[in-house]
């Protein structure tokens, strides 16, 4: 009875890490393709920190992402240990 509540644990963590690597993907391709370079000059501050408050979405999109990917390897982790 143990062996079939790890399995279905490990199958748990298997597919939340698939999900949340799908998530992650989504997140970052979008947060890169707003992000608009074109115009920001990086040797001025004050154009730095203008590009920060405008960009704000896609920034946070792409951390959002890389914490959907930094979830996903722990839940990928928790597979590996659980399931068979």
């Amino acid at each position: 009875m143990t062996e079939d509540k790890g399995t279905s644990k490990g199958l748990a963590s298997a597919l939340c890490s698939v999900t949340l690597i799908s998530v992650a993907q989504l997140a970052m391709k979008w947060g890169m393709m707003s992000l608009n370079f074109a115009t920001t000059d990086f040797f001025s501050l004050s154009a730095i920190a203008e590009f920060f408050v405008l960009e704000s979405a896609p920034l946070l999109a792409i951390f959002f992402g890389l914490v959907c990917y930094a979830l996903s390897m722990f839940f990928w982790l928790l597979t590996l240990k659980r399931y068979p």
